[in-house]
Parts: structure tokens; C-alpha cells; sequence
């Protein structure tokens, strides 16, 4: 019984082992709450400016190093 707990937990120690290089991908959205005065033309101007901004984003690591910088496939 011992030896087969001894052995799972080794298993275990050996497959949980740091992960030294990689690349995640991921989306940045920022909302904008943009406020402006209360007018006709303005209230205009507030509907055609976006509400949000979506961009994809990537980190690039390595032991030594990380790097991040912008996927250059468009977001949706």
C-alpha cells in the first residue's frame, strides 16, 4: 500500500513540473463611457462613437524572458 501511494505521488510531483515556455492568447475590451454635453448635435456625435474597444493580445514566455504584444488578426 505504501508503494503504490509512493508511486502516485511521484507521478503527481513529475507531471505537475513548471511550465518554462509558452504563449497565451488573449482579448483586451475596454469600455468607454464617454460624457458630453446634453445637445442635439452632440447627443448625435455620442451615438456614432463606439462603446467599447476589443483588441487580441498575446504573451510569449520563456525562462529568461516575456514578451507581450498585439495579435495582428482583428478582433471582433
Amino acid at each position: 500500500m505504501k508503494n503504490i501511494l509512493l508511486l502516485s505521488s511521484l507521478a503527481l510531483v513529475i507531471n505537475s513540473t513548471a511550465q518554462t515556455t509558452g504563449k497565451i492568447t488573449y482579448e483586451e475590451k475596454i469600455k468607454l463611457n464617454i460624457q458630453i454635453d446634453d445637445t442635439d448635435s452632440n447627443n448625435e456625435m455620442l451615438k456614432n462613437l463606439p462603446k467599447e474597444k476589443t483588441s487580441k493580445k498575446e504573451l510569449v514566455f520563456n525562462s529568461d524572458a516575456a514578451l507581450y504584444k498585439k495579435n495582428r488578426r482583428k478582433a471582433k
